[in-house]
Parts: C-alpha cells; structure tokens; sequence
C-alpha cells in the first residue's frame, strides 16, 4: 500500500479525524492475534521508497495527526508504508481499509 493509496481509499477519507490507525497483518492464510498501531513517522525512520510507521511506546496516531505530519505531508505519493514489527520492517501489499466497531480505522492486509 502506498500514501496515495491510503488517502484515495474512500473509507479512509470518511472516517472522522479522531480515529485511530491500526494495521492488522497475516500470515499465510491466517490473520495474526496482534494489531500494530500506527505512530507518528519521523524523519530519521524515512528511506528513499519506504515510508516508515513505528508501533513501540507511543500512542496510536489519529488520521487528523497523520495528516497533519510534515513527514507524511512531504513524502512522494508512491511511497510503500511500512510498519515495524518486533523482529522487521514489513510492507503493506494489498490492503483493505474497514472502519471498527469503535469507529476506527483498520488496514487490514488482504
């Protein structure tokens, strides 16, 4: 999945500000027990085709701070999202981006 995929994704842009991120993973053909919730991409976590979103120590960032983030904001639009996980860094594929039953935003790989 890439930035713009993300913002063109019709159920992303109609979720309200305050919703929180989070990404739920599979492997194989099972979806895995843990949800990894997005945090605030710094620079220093940026490469040059990835865009990084960390999950350790922080609280989940909603899509208003996302959007609102001048890493977010300045990176190109084909940029992969990845997020980190315990033992690597893993590329969102094909996604499918649901609200929750708390109204927040699930991206869940398909």
């Amino acid at each position: 999945m890439t930035k713009q995929e993300l913002l063109s994704n019709p159920v992303f842009q109609k979720a309200r500000d305050d919703a929180s991120i989070y990404f739920v993973g599979k492997a194989s053909s099972i979806y895995e027990c843990r949800v990894v919730d997005f945090t605030v991409p710094r620079r220093e976590d940026q490469t040059r085709e990835k865009f990084r979103l960390g999950v350790y120590g922080r609280a989940p960032i909603t899509k208003r701070r996302l959007l609102a983030n001048l890493s977010f904001r300045n990176a190109i639009p084909n940029k992969t999202i990845s997020v980190l996980y315990p033992e690597c860094w893993h590329d969102l594929g094909d996604c499918d981006v649901k609200i929750d039953w708390d109204g927040n935003i699930a991206i869940i790989e398909k």
